[in-house]
């Protein structure tokens, strides 16, 4: 008499066509339920590989085409791909997960670091050169500031005193050609002044702006050095505490990476190792050199053996 037990095989294929039908019986398998699903099956036999991307919207102001975000990808492929020997992502043109490149203020203070040739890297060099710029800054804002208050003081002084008067002429029914000459001066000579206030007020803007993206990184690379780097502080503006270059979501409805800053080609290469790992459902590990590790900093190049362990065990490969 043969055995009643099913084989192993035919027990999990039984198990995921009963998933599968339950999914299409609920009318929804194409709109809610496909991360639902991959999330069931993926707790029974591992990832389903390969996860297929495409590329989003790209901001023009990152100065990157689509060519330029889909080799960056690619790039980050080979990243996990190579050392763990196989093929985890897949370029379709409808693709699950959604590269996108979101233009805000990372990016903006990135670029105006990069135009004061600052290096920025996770050292102790590289925050005294920051810090050193940032002293400077903040002394040449002081200046600047106090330059502006009192041209400013002035200009409304003298626009007053103008004001009133033209008022008073007014009232009179006209000023004598000399007055009227004169106050015609005077019109062109304050319109002059408030053309020089506006650009020392954009200057002065310029350096708050400037300082500010010191501020971030001097905060960034601080807390991983464990610095005390309570004396930095923004005008009026959060500092983040763990700048996200890239973010990894996933709802009933989307997959998503979102890119919000890089400095470079290799960078964002790494930044999208990372969140490509997320997309995998690989956690972050403690380790400062690992591509998974928390802060995110696009500074780690290589996939360590905690990076492998864990993609094994969550995806389930041998």
């Amino acid at each position: 008499m043969s055995s009643s037990k099913s084989s192993p095989s035919s027990f999990w294929a039984s198990i995921l066509s009963s998933l599968l039908v339950l999914a299409i019986g609920l009318g929804a398998f194409n709109y809610y339920a496909p991360n639902t699903v991959q999330d069931l099956l993926t707790s029974v036999v591992g990832c389903r590989l390969p996860m297929t991307y495409r590329v989003g919207n790209v901001d023009s102001r990152f100065g990157l085409s689509q060519a330029d975000a889909l080799n960056a990808v690619a790039d980050a492929e080979a990243v996990w791909e190579k050392p763990a020997n196989i093929n985890l992502f897949a370029y379709e043109p409808g693709g699950q997960i959604v590269i996108n490149f979101v233009y805000d203020d990372r990016q903006k203070e990135t670029d105006l670091l990069k135009k004061l040739n600052l290096n920025i890297d996770t050292t102790q060099a590289s925050f005294n050169q920051l810090k050193n710029k940032y002293d400077q800054l903040k002394a040449q804002h002081v200046q600047a500031d106090a330059v502006y208050e009192g041209d400013l003081a002035t200009f409304q002084t003298k626009t007053a005193a103008y004001d009133k008067e033209v008022s008073y002429w007014n009232s009179q029914g006209g000023a004598p050609k000399a007055e009227y000459d004169r106050l015609t001066k005077e019109r062109d000579s304050l319109a002059k002044d408030k053309t020089v206030l506006e650009a020392e007020r954009a200057n002065v803007n310029q350096l708050v702006d400037t300082i500010n993206a010191l501020v971030d990184a001097l905060n960034r690379i601080g807390t991983q050095l464990n610095l005390d780097i309570s004396q930095y502080n923004t005008s009026g503006s959060d500092v983040r505490k763990e700048f996200e270059e890239g973010l990894y979501y996933e709802d009933a409805k989307t997959r998503q990476i979102n890119i919000y800053q890089f400095e470079n080609h290799q960078k964002l290469v790494d930044v999208l190792a990372h969140e490509m790992g997320h997309a995998l459902g690989l956690g972050h590990i403690a380790d400062p050199h690992s591509v998974m590790y928390r802060l995110n900093q696009s500074e780690n190049q290589t996939v360590t053996d905690q990076d492998l362990a864990l993609l094994r065990t969550d995806c389930k490969l041998r």
